[in-house]
């Protein structure tokens, strides 16, 4: 399939049925073993690990968070950010509101792991962090299932008008996070099965069919 500059797509399927790992590819997190990956026509092979990923902001299922500050979770990996970028990433992704209610703010102390932080908080952190840069392209692997449907919600409506010209391939089986989508791909076993409007396939999922 192909993703053309600045559009909006939903990869859907059933668990194991290569979503995630479609993400993973394209990150150059796995080399694919047949087939080829282009971005902007180049083939993945022939570009830098650190230059795909400087140009991609890619949230895992599992967030994954360091010993440090809130700031240095957020900014880890990017270079030339001012703080109005984190302070920004963090309110679209929704992390400013526990961020903002704690005495050290942005300066607060994480354990490895941000143990101590609810699944949700952590998730908000991993999107920030993805956010800062302001990269080209966006891969959001479930962004929001560890997040309450408030949460969500806000987070949504805060995306929709952040970076809007950038590409997002988001890989997700709630229907709550096609708000954020113009077209749906549906993989099942690792292959293409169909694809097309958010609206046809929601009709086709109602009346219990895909075409």
């Amino acid at each position: 399939f192909k993703i053309e500059k600045g559009q909006r797509v939903a990869l859907i399927g059933k668990v194991g049925s290569g979503k995630t790992t479609i993400g993973k590819l394209t990150t150059k997190l796995f080399l694919p073993q047949q087939g080829n990956i282009l971005i902007d026509g180049i083939d993945i092979r022939q570009l830098d690990p650190s230059e795909i990923r400087e140009n991609i902001g890619y949230v895992s299922q599992e967030p994954w968070l360091i010993a440090g500050t809130i700031e240095q979770n957020i900014s880890l990996g990017a270079t030339d950010l001012k703080s109005e970028d984190i302070i920004e990433a963090a309110e679209v992704s929704t992390a400013s509101e526990f961020i903002n209610a704690h005495t050290k703010g942005f300066k607060q102390m994480l354990d490895e792991r941000g143990e101590g932080l609810s699944g949700g908080q952590r998730q908000a952190l991993t999107v920030a962090r993805a956010l800062v840069k302001k990269p080209p392209i966006f891969i959001f692997d479930e962004p929001t299932s560890s997040m309450d449907a408030k949460t969500e919600k806000t987070f949504i409506e805060n995306f929709k008008q952040y970076n809007p010209d950038a590409t997002l391939l988001l890989i997700t089986h709630r229907t709550s996070l096609l708000k954020l989508v113009d077209k749906v791909i549906v993989i099942d076993r690792g292959k293409v099965v169909g694809s097309g409007s958010v609206d046809g396939f929601l009709r086709a999922t109602k009346s219990g069919s895909l075409e």
